[in-house]
């Protein structure tokens, strides 16, 4: 690797301030979890289906001021977990084989977006609920 090119990336990563090492309170089990959650408002929940509204502040947005693109999957995530929980009874364990997220565009800093999870099918047998997301 070109050495000017590894240390430009160590000035860039320092500028993010990713030179600071983790707070303890930070490496604790559940805890990007309970952060993601932090910022969930759950506007409608029934079988099947989770409507939230996340407003994107700046914990959760990248350089480019809109919400970045870990936090949306890491959103998808939860909710898709949530929805599921919605028709799977809580002893029963979940395995979300394939998570797809296609961008239109990036969501601003300080606007609140719409996730919208909806149980598309379910195999209650093998209890692995397919979801469908949508991001207005």
């Amino acid at each position: 690797m070109d050495p000017q090119h590894a240390s430009n990336t160590l000035v860039h990563l320092r500028k993010l301030g990713m030179a600071q090492p983790v707070p303890e309170s930070c490496n604790t089990s559940g805890f990007y979890s309970h952060f993601y959650e932090s910022f969930i408002k759950v506007d409608h929940i029934q079988r099947g289906r989770i409507s939230c509204t996340v407003p994107v502040k700046p914990a959760i947005s990248n350089d480019y001021g809109t919400l970045h693109g870990g936090a949306v999957g890491s959103l998808v995530e939860l909710l898709s977990i949530g929805c599921a929980r919605t028709v799977v009874a809580e002893d029963r364990e979940l395995f979300l084989g394939e998570i797809n997220i296609s961008y239109l565009s990036g969501v601003p800093t300080n606007v609140a977006d719409v996730f919208t999870k909806t149980i598309s099918q379910f195999t209650g047998a093998i209890s692995i609920p397919g979801c469908q997301s949508w991001i207005a």
